[in-house]
């Protein structure tokens, strides 16, 4: 689904363009035009960008005492055999 969006808004950014560039050929004064879009384009606030999670790192896991399979340090149980953890077996 996010390549379809992805997709999508790169499609709509395509179109953009395509109408700018029609658009400032039109117009006698094409260098006000792109004076103006430049304006916005440095302006403008950077649109959101999803962040990957932090690494879970030996610092944040925890062993199972029933199984052995390593676990996120803030679960509360075991996602192999579904053990509490931290509790002996």
């Amino acid at each position: 689904m996010s390549f379809l969006k992805s997709i999508l808004g790169l499609l709509a950014v395509l179109f953009i363009l395509v109408v700018l560039l029609i658009v400032v050929v039109l117009i006698k004064y094409w260098w006000l035009l792109l004076l103006l879009v430049l304006l916005f384009v440095l302006l403008r606030k950077h649109p959101r960008t999803q962040t990957a999670p932090a690494p879970m790192t030996a610092d944040r896991m925890i062993a199972c005492l029933n199984c052995g399979r390593v676990n996120p340090a803030n679960g509360r149980f075991c996602s192999e055999c579904g053990s509490q953890l931290g509790a002996p077996p």
